[in-house]
């Protein structure tokens, strides 16, 4: 087995070519083993939009060679619309403008998002020429990165697919194209089938252009578990996605990233360092954090967002010189934890929260209790606002027992074997783990189906809806 993808994003078209050596070299030297090069298409479009072949050539020949002579390996991000902190959606205007890209409402008005300081119009996964043209650009960047790459497996991973943290969606009333009447479509069933096609087809052409064998990965928006897509896709496809920020807790993040561990064909998990100047702030403990607990769930394939982004990206590890920001040595110890961590061993942390600020946010107020998107907006995890005292969940108190900072040692189920004390009906539609707690053994069940799954634990039935997460100690459950 290939060892783990370490990896930090270069944004390349914004760092002078001269400091690419530079930035490479640093990066390994912090402990990253591979690159990851987002490939924006707006960036290398001709005036028409069609891709521009040699400018490609030349540059994923320059920088695969750089990799390659750092001893590191290669993640291409082809997008169509790779990274948020691009203008146009990463899309050449020539296809962004074009009216038969877009999506339209029920009164037939293109629907418009934001662009940073603009809007422009949101593209339909079910358009035919946006199939087209994407498939092309996928195409000829795949075809470009073999040809340049030095020496086989330089290319580690191919990841397809919008990368960004907004979903394009088709809601019902767009349908009206295809000839369908919107009061007769299911909603979460017509876009699963949109993204599903659009995600394969752009499989379809990387393969046929001769991505290597096993690099495939299909970027995902949202938590895998909660969607019908991604459970259909991951029973053909490496999945991509980005880990949950450290607001949603320790829990939800912990169960995406050891989601990861689970699925058949592969997975990469994307982290964040810093957030581009129109986002809102985020610190770089938070950051380090949240890659923390997804490294210690068991992620085995990550990219830092960003290692390097030049001027445009506030908190990348490196500046646009490729010299180290203060962050960097604290990215560097992480990954040398990581690294040495035992193999079978997952271990966890607590984000903590000042106990009076949460006290103080669950409080009523003059109208009353706050709800909980009010609450999880500020910052606020939903195990923080739920209904449960603060530390009485079990999983908290026995990461935290003893004063210790890190705990517990979680055992590696064999996923090829059904857990002793353990029934699921069907069998495999549940990912399970034993934890040793400091009330005792417990059982983690997480439905990483469409469907829902019967679990018998001890002797006791458990109701398993699909997406939930249920802890079981004993035959009695302590929490979900």
């Amino acid at each position: 087995m290939d060892a783990p993808i370490r990896a930090a994003s270069l944004r390349f078209t914004r760092v002078d070519p001269s400091r690419w050596p530079k930035v490479v070299r640093t990066l390994v030297a912090l402990g990253f083993n591979a690159v990851d090069l987002p490939l924006v298409w707006r960036e290398y479009a001709a005036d028409d939009g069609s891709p521009d072949a040699a400018r490609l050539a030349h540059d994923l020949a320059a920088l695969l060679r750089i990799v390659a002579d750092a001893g590191a390996r290669a993640v291409l991000r082809l997008g169509p619309w790779p990274v948020a902190d691009v203008a146009g959606l990463g899309l050449p205007d020539a296809v962004l403008l074009d009216p038969a890209v877009r999506s339209h409402t029920r009164r037939r008005n293109p629907r418009w998002v934001s662009d940073h300081l603009r809007v422009v119009p949101l593209p339909s996964l079910r358009s035919a020429t946006y199939n087209t043209a994407a498939r092309a650009w996928i195409t000829a960047a795949v075809e470009a990165a073999v040809a340049g790459a030095p020496a086989h497996g330089v290319i580690a991973r191919v990841l397809v697919g919008h990368g960004a943290p907004a979903l394009l969606r088709d809601a019902p009333d767009d349908l009206d194209a295809a000839g369908l009447d919107p009061a007769d479509v299911d909603a979460t069933a017509a876009e699963a089938d949109a993204a599903m096609g659009f995600l394969r087809g752009l499989a379809a052409a990387a393969r046929a252009a001769g991505a290597p064998a096993g690099s495939l990965r299909l970027c995902i928006q949202g938590d895998p578990l909660a969607s019908v897509a991604a459970a259909q896709l991951a029973a053909d496809e490496g999945l991509a996605w980005s880990a949950l920020p450290a607001r949603a807790g320790v829990r939800a993040i912990w169960r995406d990233a050891r989601l990861a561990t689970t699925l058949a064909h592969g997975h990469h998990v994307d982290l964040r360092a810093g957030h581009a100047p129109l986002e809102a702030p985020s610190r770089a403990t938070d950051a380090l954090d949240v890659a923390r607990v997804a490294l210690g769930a068991g992620a085995r394939d990550v990219t830092v967002l960003h290692g390097c982004a030049g001027a445009d990206w506030v908190g990348a590890i490196l500046d646009e010189q490729g010299e180290p920001r203060l962050a960097a040595a604290r990215w560097q110890s992480l990954l040398a934890w990581a690294g040495a961590l035992p193999e079978g061993v997952e271990r966890s942390r607590r984000i903590g929260r000042d106990p009076a600020a949460i006290a103080r946010a669950r409080s009523a107020t003059v109208f009353g209790a706050l709800p909980l998107a009010w609450l999880a907006r500020w910052g606020f995890s939903l195990d923080e606002v739920s209904a449960e005292p603060v530390g009485a969940d079990a999983l908290e108190q026995a990461a935290v027992a003893g004063g210790e900072p890190w705990a517990p040692a979680f055992t590696m189920d064999d996923k090829t074997q059904p857990a002793p004390g353990v029934s699921l009906d069907p069998p495999g539609a549940a990912m399970v783990r034993a934890v040793d707690t400091a009330g005792g053994r417990a059982w983690v069940l997480a439905n990483v189906g469409a469907a829902a799954v019967a679990a018998t634990v001890g002797g006791a039935a458990h109701a398993l809806d699909p997406g939930a997460v249920l802890v079981v100690q004993t035959e009695e459950q302590t929490g979900g």
